[in-house]
């Protein structure tokens, strides 16, 4: 178990940090003039972008896809994309309000995307030392222990992996990605990590045995968005203002903290999984469904075997749950590659052990994930209120 215990000590809040909306207007108009009817009405800066006209598109790395109600011949000014940050009921139904009054919507509002974050704060009780070890424990936490459902990619670029910043050797700051699973020089990288029949993937993995840092001034990333689910991990202690001038602000001590963050797009993720699929749903919308798929955090398992136990805790240590379970599934793939070789099937079995999870080689960290079960049930709370309708 961590040796840490949240009750009294860490306060967890959840928040949708944005989303990405489309719509349809009934009079023709552009991204421009909604953004700055927004800003001038309401002072909310947005983004919007026309999806049909070829000016200054939506720069998105992942594939936006269109209602097919949305996509049978509207021209250029009538189908939009939305950026909203930090929505709330009251803001988000203003503004939906707004552009309904001025422009007229004539489709459901849907979300393509929407980024929910949960942040891990020390209790105001605690002074700053304590503070700033309680939040550094809690990153490096978030990083072992979270495990979602859809663990397999398409791509190595979902791959979990880490980016920081590092002064080279000219004295310049550079940003810097290591993948959890590294590769020697010569080896290739086109598979994702979790494809094991790959015998590249597999050279990785074991190249991956040799030692692994997790930084907790690291960003810790899993995913991407070309395939609709990304999420983050970090020690949240400055704010972006300007993308442009990437300039940034720096958080007081008491706006500091361990923040693991869900992207999410697409009409698989979002209709299919949670039932999102336009934004009036967002009107008794049980959050804790984002918890059980995505948000959720375990405790490995091994067995007596001291080389297995040996596994276990160094991969947890290096690259957490991510590495135990890939480790595992590669020890498991080997000895049955070897049992056919020795025609001998019974040594390629693997025990299935108590616990709860898909596998029972997990037990769920119960604390957390009730902490993070009421501060998403607080988040469905503020949502009764939203009642908006086209």
């Amino acid at each position: 178990m961590p040796q840490v215990t949240l009750k009294g000590s860490i306060k967890v809040k959840a928040v949708i940090d944005r989303m990405f909306l489309i719509f349809v207007t009934r009079e023709v108009t552009s991204g421009v003039a909604i953004r700055n009817t927004l800003k001038s009405e309401l002072s909310e800066i947005c983004y919007a972008a026309d999806l049909v006209s070829s000016k200054n598109p939506l720069n998105w790395d992942g594939h936006i896809e269109i209602p097919p109600e949305m996509n049978i011949g509207y021209g250029t000014g009538r189908v939009f994309a939305l950026l909203i940050q930090e929505p709330n009921p009251e803001k988000f139904t203003k503004m939906l309000d707004l552009i309904k009054g001025k422009w007229g919507i004539v489709s459901d509002v849907r979300p393509f995307l929407m980024e929910f974050s949960l942040d891990f704060y020390p209790n105001k009780k605690h002074d700053p030392k304590t503070s700033i070890r309680l939040r550094e424990q809690m990153v490096g936490l978030l990083q072992r222990h979270h495990h979602f459902e859809k663990l397999v990619f398409k791509t190595s670029k979902a791959d979990a992996r880490q980016f920081y910043q590092q002064i080279d050797k000219s004295g310049d700051t550079r940003g810097k990605t290591d993948l959890l699973f590294s590769r020697s020089k010569s080896a290739t990288r086109f598979s994702p990590d979790t494809d094991i029949s790959q015998k590249h993937v597999r050279d990785r993995l074991n190249h991956g045995r040799k030692g692994n840092q997790l930084y907790l001034d690291a960003t810790l990333y899993k995913g991407t968005q070309s395939e609709n689910l990304l999420f983050r991990i970090q020690h949240k202690t400055e704010d972006a203002q300007n993308p442009k001038t990437l300039t940034k602000d720096i958080l007081d001590d008491k706006d500091r903290r361990a923040r693991i963050e869900v992207e999410i797009s697409g009409h698989k993720y979002l209709a299919e999984d949670l039932e999102l699929n336009k934004v009036s749903d967002l009107k008794g919308f049980a959050f804790r469904k984002v918890r059980n798929k995505y948000l959720s955090f375990w405790l490995p398992t091994s067995s007596h075997d001291l080389e297995e136990k040996t596994m276990v805790r160094k991969q947890l240590t290096e690259r957490g749950l991510y590495g135990v379970e890939l480790a595992k599934q590669l020890s498991g793939y080997e000895a049955k590659m070897a049992a056919k070789k020795i025609n001998t099937p019974s040594a390629g079995k693997t025990r299935n052990r108590a616990g709860k999870g898909n596998t029972g080689e997990r037990v769920a960290w119960e604390e957390c994930n009730e902490a993070v079960g009421e501060a998403l049930d607080a988040l469905s709370k503020t949502w009764r209120t939203f009642d908006w309708k086209n």
